[in-house]
């Protein structure tokens, strides 16, 4: 799906470029936390970074949530994330109800190539 944005002000007409990956995920991080995912060091503690005079915590992205990636010198982002494959359905239905949108295409893998409004 690509879309433009319109807010905030300083992100308006930056482009996204969103990918979807259907995938039946495990409940097996249900339960996750912010501080589960916080970088330690090698006894175990904690890692922050100065910021400001500010202690900051460094995170770790927890693997296969997804992904957003600002590129260098574009008004343009690229994201991936893994959802259900219900999900997916879910939001390519809404997305072909807008008749504000314009006709795109959707690969999937291991079918047909379908179209959909983004």
């Amino acid at each position: 799906m690509v879309g433009i944005s319109i807010y905030p002000e300083e992100r308006a007409g930056d482009t996204y470029e969103v990918t979807l990956y259907g995938n039946n995920l495990g409940s097996g991080d249900i339960h996750a936390t912010l501080k589960g995912v916080q970088e330690r060091d090698e006894h175990g503690s904690r890692k922050y970074r100065q910021y400001h005079g500010r202690q900051i915590p460094i995170y770790t992205p927890p693997h296969g949530m997804g992904l957003i990636d600002k590129i260098r010198g574009e008004p343009r982002w690229t994201v991936w994330l893994r959802v259900s494959p219900r999900f997916a359905t879910n939001a390519l239905a809404l997305l072909s109800d807008d008749d504000h949108c314009s006709w795109r295409s959707m690969n999937t893998r291991g079918a047909e190539s379908a179209g959909f409004r983004a």
